[in-house]
């Protein structure tokens, strides 16, 4: 790899990766613990989509039964969570 690539990958893995972390964390203050791996679910299917528009690579049928799943279940937490009253947050 040339100092090029290096510094293309540290700063992708500093915005990327440090501020996901951070995000996430500051999320967790607010989001019931049930809901935090939801979240995480999330990235995962949305990696699949991001591929699929920018590279052209297709998922199995698996793969999308299981991501649409998830979502599902994503988007229904999401409409119980709205009918809540939002914590108090001292």
């Amino acid at each position: 790899m040339t100092a090029n690539d290096d510094s293309i990958a540290l700063s992708k893995g500093i915005c990327q990766v440090d501020a996901g972390l951070v995000l996430y964390t500051i999320e967790s203050k607010t989001l019931p613990a049930v809901e935090l791996p939801l979240l995480s679910l999330a990235e995962v299917i949305l990696g699949f989509i991001w591929v699929f528009f920018l590279l052209n690579e297709t998922a199995s049928v698996n793969s999308l039964i299981s991501g649409a799943i998830l979502l599902l279940a994503i988007s229904g937490n999401a409409v119980a969570g709205a009918r809540r009253k939002a914590p108090i947050i001292n």
